[in-house]
């Protein structure tokens, strides 16, 4: 795995109803990008979002499509970094 770099993204407003409102409905945070496939979060696979504190958001794989020697070194390069 690349080296970790941050990424800057824009929360968007989300109005699922489509109708004019001052505020909208929700909010929305896309996630796309080779990026993702190489931080360990692949096509189908599905996620657990855990919120501990306000303004932060975890996501880890909770069923993956596919587990190989390279995602378990990613693994271990990231528990490596945040330590």
């Amino acid at each position: 795995m690349k080296n970790l770099i941050a990424r800057t993204l824009t929360i968007e407003d989300f109005n699922p109803t489509g109708q004019m409102s001052k505020t909208s409905a929700a909010s929305l945070i896309r996630l796309k990008g080779c990026w993702l496939k190489e931080a360990g979060f692949h096509a189908s696979a599905q996620v657990t979002v855990h919120i501990p504190s306000p303004g932060v958001i975890e996501l880890r794989v909770s069923s993956p499509v596919q587990i190989d020697a390279s995602y378990l070194t990613a693994i271990q390069q990231l528990d490596a970094a945040l330590k």
